[in-house]
């Protein structure tokens, strides 16, 4: 068995070596020291020492010390000396070394083309800076190894691959027990070749770092399940297991585990080979078995599919605890003769009851409008979205949200008819830019993809979106309970009124004639009445542009 470690880093001590280049005069200096045999030349030779000790402790001092990077320290062949920690983190970094491709040679003789990002390979930018800073060094030449990383499980998929298709590698046989029907079939284990993923790792991060070929070698891999433990398994329980049936009790009878669910659900995998209960396996043996024991969660919900709302109400879902009755079924398993268990049932409780839908008072007609609208202008997809949707007190309808930002015209002007006249608060709308003769002016609105359209359900009690539609014919109705006893329109007059522009177009199939519209200006006012007088009304004012008049033929 192979273990990964994903964040695999290794660490390499400092290694010294002299730089190429002449050294500052003040250290070549030293080299006029003179032999023990010259002894009338000491005196001014060790002055010469004191003077060189003095321009050491001064300027070459700060010559040295200049930057967090002693002078002639490198990392991965980048020249860091005298830099800032900042500096030397922007230079690392910015190496092609770091993204160049290299080869590994795989068990002597194959040779792997990979690049660092395809094993993980990485340099720990800040940790290898930090080691250049170091060392308590002012002067000197110092080649520092940079702190690497490897992903052992991507190295040992592209080596394992490789090692595969140059036969170089055998993944063995692992070892399990398996079913021919009811019958137990035993699979030996067989050793195989595999790359040890842990060792490949530090020798591809040691290599890549000294610029050396890594040399990864292969190791056999021995799977610790034995034919004995097997054979062990297969007589102490694969073969028991399906001798005969297991009864399951519960609360409302009982019903039968039969040998070839058993047989189909028990998997021995694993290396320690380890037996278990499939869970979905066994489930899918029992489906029709479980089906008439079990019910499903259902959520209360309300509809006006019958052409008036009506609640469905709400139902707890109960359904067999599989997890536990695996668990059990496989310690009954070893044992002979007549074989029983129980089963729990797990409940699920609904998140929306049918008190909560029935408090929402969704019982009567708020508002109701229909349009017939231009050929293809109707979105049957959008207005299938729509149908249904619950919108609860205090919540802001979104028609981009419900339906979709490809919403047809037609239907959020109808929408929008109906969501003002049933006296909902308006937060977002825009009318069309050219009036339409199958919409009533002013009252209407538009959608886009950049224009939705929003309004507020304000009062105490939920709406509910009741959409029909067929062919070019759509009704939106809204249901709820009434908290004004009416709300009506009153239109201005038209004023502004700007004459259609007419246009001559060549004759031809792709001339379509259009009657236009005029331009205009015109005022709406929604009035709220409520017990008996008028509460409240609002206005709405919009300017239509004119659309061209398009006739098919030559101008006269």
């Amino acid at each position: 068995m192979t273990e990964f470690d994903d964040a695999a880093t290794v660490r390499f001590a400092r290694i010294a070596g002299d730089a190429p280049g002449p050294l500052p005069d003040v250290l070549r200096m030293t080299e006029h020291l003179p032999d023990a045999h010259s002894p009338r030349r000491w005196p001014t030779a060790l002055a010469g020492v004191l003077v060189a000790a003095v321009l050491v402790g001064g300027g070459g001092v700060a010559w040295a010390a200049r930057g967090d990077v002693p002078r002639g320290t490198s990392v991965l062949g980048v020249d860091l000396g005298g830099l800032t920690e900042a500096q030397a983190h922007e230079r690392l970094s910015a190496s092609h070394r770091l993204s160049e491709p290299f080869i590994i040679s795989l068990a002597g003789r194959e040779i792997v083309r990979t690049d660092p990002e395809a094993i993980g390979l990485s340099v720990d930018v800040p940790a290898s800076v930090a080691a250049a800073t170091r060392g308590g060094r002012l002067i000197g030449f110092e080649s520092v190894t940079p702190v690497v990383t490897v992903d052992e499980r991507k190295l040992y998929d592209v080596l394992q691959a490789a090692a595969l298709k140059a036969r170089l590698a055998s993944p063995g046989t692992a070892p399990a027990i398996t079913f021919d029907g009811t019958t137990p079939r035993p699979v030996y284990p067989e050793p195989g070749r595999a790359i040890d993923a842990r060792a490949a790792a530090k020798e591809v991060a040691s290599a890549w770092a000294r610029k050396d070929v890594p040399h990864v070698a292969l190791t056999e891999t021995t799977p610790v399940t034995t034919r004995e433990e097997i054979d062990r398994l297969v007589t102490e329980l694969a073969v028991p297991a399906v001798a005969s049936k297991v009864r399951v009790t519960v609360d409302r009878g009982g019903f039968d585990v039969p040998p070839a669910v058993i047989a189909r659900s028990l998997v021995f995998a694993g290396d320690p080979l380890t037996p278990r209960i499939d869970e979905k396996l066994l489930r899918a043996g029992l489906g029709e078995t479980l089906s008439r024991l079990e019910t499903t969660v259902r959520e209360a919900s309300v509809s006006a599919d019958d052409g008036w709302p009506r609640i469905t109400g709400s139902r707890t879902g109960r359904t067999v605890d599989t997890g536990a009755l695996a668990r059990d079924l496989l310690e009954s398993l070893p044992r002979s003769g007549a074989r029983t268990i129980t089963a729990t049932f797990t409940e699920t409780e609904p998140v929306v009851s049918t008190e909560d839908i029935t408090k929402l008072g969704v019982t009567e007609q708020l508002a109701t409008f229909t349009t017939s609208g231009p050929d293809g202008d109707l979105d049957p997809a959008a207005a299938e979205r729509l149908d249904g949707a619950l919108i609860r007190p205090g919540d802001t309808f979104s028609l981009h949200r419900t339906a979709g930002r490809d919403s047809s015209p037609q239907l959020a002007a109808t929408l929008f008819h109906a969501a003002f006249t049933a006296g909902l608060e308006d937060v977002e709308h825009r009318p069309h830019t050219t009036y339409r003769a199958y919409l009533p002016a002013v009252a209407e609105a538009t959608a886009a993809p950049d224009q939705d359209l929003r309004f507020r359900n304000d009062t105490p009690y939920g709406v509910l979106v009741d959409v029909r539609s067929y062919g070019r014919v759509i009704t939106v109705t809204l249901w709820g309970t009434r908290v004004h006893d009416s709300v009506r329109i009153d239109y201005g007059r038209r004023s502004d009124i700007v004459e259609p522009p007419v246009t001559y177009e060549t004759p031809g199939p792709d001339c379509a004639f259009d009657e236009g519209s005029p331009g205009f200006s015109q005022e709406a006012w929604r009035i709220f009445r409520k017990d008996g007088k008028e509460s409240k009304r609002e206005k709405l004012r919009w300017t239509y542009d004119p659309q061209p008049r398009i006739i098919c033929g030559t101008r006269p």
